[in-house]
């Protein structure tokens, strides 16, 4: 087996009729298909993982996330091994989802890594070329087809991620089969280097490492390479949290051991769920590249969602400036995952509308310590104009509600100037964003890790 590659052999006894079940779920077109169908899949599973262990093929997949290689049948995963030189910058690791169905949704991804030079007092970092790595600079191509930046890390010196995908105006790439051949380049005014091509194959199997946070929450780690890890934090009581939600982020700090025994640090990204929640993976500090990390302790996440409306919306008259609209009943904006989010009450001022929430987590996780919730508020109603060529008609559109002169909230409708709201118009109010902490910083005294991991 290979452990810097992205399937897995997942530790979860999966009964065949939890899997018949998952794979009832009817995926629908559009961009949320792969992301749905791998939902239905992980709840099932995750819903069977107390009943025993057993070997069953997992897979990673930029995009999806971590689900199973048996249910997930619309795509197929192709990777690189080892690492490759781009000039001063190392290829780390390069991961290419082909969605079979809808080749749009192509996902080239590859983390990139630049050495510290040297270093001079008081930590000043001095590196080759420039401070930082940007997106913009890196092309890349599948076999000879052209795909474009679709969102980066930037770093200092160190690490970055970058994700591509297909150019729109261009035709449909081909399906790939066995060879795929990357091209990446990289190019600034003061650092060209040659493009290099790297081959990725099938993706093979590889064994992840399972511990158990709490009784129902569990951390899975997968070595991805010998500097990168692919993550998964699993607590059902948030499934229908990252569902719901149009974004989820969560950011992970590990302690590390390499194999000399030296400690260290790790963050970046993990999946939630089982669902992806962002590019980016687990990767180990500076000082600690290529040094083999054999233990990861997990202490803190800082996990956020940001909704459009889907957790919950309440319409209430505008009042004038100087009033408080005080709900007659309660308010709940947000009402799932063991969190609520309740409108208290809403003031009218010269800067808009100011909002009294009650934001709690009602959990068993007593890990859970919830920081933020932001409200946000639009007026419903029709639209009309041109956007360059397009015309935009929509008879109930949600028109964002902005703050002008003298505390008067307008809106745009189309017209040559903002609709300035009367007194007793409607206004809807939803979640914008919640964030929560789980655990707490090691630098914290007495701080215990949430979970330890041995890897290979």
């Amino acid at each position: 087996m290979k452990k810097n590659t992205v399937l897995w052999e997942a530790m979860g006894h999966i009964g065949e009729d939890l899997l018949t079940e998952a794979e009832r779920y009817a995926p629908v077109k559009g961009k949320k298909t792969v992301r749905r169908f791998a939902a239905a899949a992980v709840a099932a599973v995750m819903a069977a993982s107390c009943l025993g262990w057993a070997a069953r093929e997992w897979i990673f997949a930029p995009g999806v996330g971590l689900t199973s290689g048996e249910i997930l049948t619309e795509v197929n995963v192709y990777t690189n091994e080892k690492q490759v030189s781009l000039g001063k910058i190392h290829l780390e690791a390069v991961t290419f989802t082909e969605n079979k169905t809808d080749p749009v949704e192509n996902r080239l991804v590859f983390w990139v890594f630049r050495s510290r030079e040297n270093q001079m007092g008081e930590g000043t970092m001095d590196t080759e070329g420039k401070g930082y790595l940007e997106g913009s600079s890196f092309t890349a191509s599948v076999n000879g087809v052209q795909y474009r930046s679709a969102g980066a890390g930037y770093s200092t010196a160190g690490w970055g991620f970058y994700s591509f995908r297909p150019v729109e105006d261009q035709p449909l790439p081909e399906p790939v089969g066995e060879n795929c051949t990357v091209t990446i380049a990289y190019e600034e005014p003061d650092m060209t280097v040659e493009p290099v091509q790297v081959l990725l194959t099938p993706a093979d199997t590889a064994r992840a490492e399972q511990t158990m946070v709490t009784k129902n929450a569990s951390l899975t780690l997968l070595p991805l390479s010998d500097n990168l890890v692919i993550g998964n934090l699993n607590n059902p009581e948030w499934l229908p949290l990252v569902e719901a939600a149009r974004n989820t982020d969560i950011h992970a700090i590990f302690k590390t051991l390499t194999a000399d025994g030296t400690e260290g640090t790790a963050s970046g990204s993990l999946n939630l769920c089982g669902i992806q929640t962002g590019y980016d993976c687990i990767r180990v500090a500076h000082d600690n590249y290529n040094a083999g990390i054999r233990k990861m302790d997990l202490y803190e996440l800082m996990v956020s969602f940001s909704f459009h409306g889907e957790a919950g919306t309440y319409t209430f008259p505008l009042m004038e400036i100087g009033e408080t609209y005080v709900p007659e009943t309660d308010v709940y904006l947000l009402d799932m995952g063991g969190f609520t989010c309740r409108l208290v009450s809403v003031t009218r001022d010269e800067k808009g509308l100011q909002y009294e929430t009650e934001y709690l987590y009602n959990g068993r996780d007593t890990h859970v310590t919830p920081t933020y919730a932001m409200l946000e508020e639009y007026s419903e109603g029709p639209i009309d104009y041109w956007a360059g060529t397009e015309h935009i008609v929509d008879p109930e559109a949600p028109r964002n509600i902005m703050t002008g002169e003298n505390g008067a909230l307008v809106y745009f409708t189309g017209e040559e100037t903002d609709r300035i709201m009367q007194s007793g118009e409607e206004v809807t109010v939803y979640l914008q964003n919640m964030m929560f902490t789980y655990g707490q910083s090691y630098h914290t005294e007495e701080a215990e890790p949430l979970a330890s991991v041995q890897l290979p």
